[in-house]
């Protein structure tokens, strides 16, 4: 949905609720979510607060009934990074390469190449897979899911 494009609060409020399932199924496992880590460096008087911050939109999206009239302040671009989460923790849990979920990494990194600490190596792999392509273009990315899928399969 994301890679096509699709409605941004429905992409966020579906991946918000894959992270939690996604958080939860690792938790046991001892592997952190980003969000938790990032709730683990806030100082504990601040926590509250700052989970309350981090859920706003989710919240708002999934209660809505209960204040009609409430105005959320949503930035969709908050849903990249969930997502991303999301897909690294289903890496972590199945030790699984979905195609889909390569050609989305792919694209986070095309358009957020400076967040990622990646070794010489990887930076190489990721900066070939990702030259020429237009991040804004999301389908691009998706339609790399053949490819990755054959790949696989080898």
């Amino acid at each position: 949905m994301f890679l096509q494009n699709g409605e941004p609060v429905s992409i966020h409020v579906l991946g918000c609720a894959a992270q939690e399932i996604l958080e939860s199924l690792c938790k046991s496992q001892g592997i952190k979510s980003l969000k938790l880590q990032m709730v683990d460096l806030v100082r504990p008087e601040m926590k509250a607060k700052f989970t309350k911050i981090s859920d706003e939109a989710k919240n708002s999206f999934k209660h809505a009934g209960r204040d009609p009239k409430a105005i959320t302040k949503f930035n969709p671009e908050i849903s990249e990074f969930v997502l991303w989460d999301a897909v690294r923790l289903h890496h972590y849990l199945t030790s699984e390469k979905d195609p889909l979920f390569v050609a989305f990494n792919l694209w986070i990194y095309a358009k957020h190449p400076d967040i990622f600490s990646l070794d010489s190596e990887q930076k190489g792999i990721y900066d070939a897979l990702t030259k020429g392509f237009d991040y804004n273009n999301r389908g691009l990315f998706l339609q790399m899911v053949p490819v990755f899928e054959q790949a696989t399969k080898m």
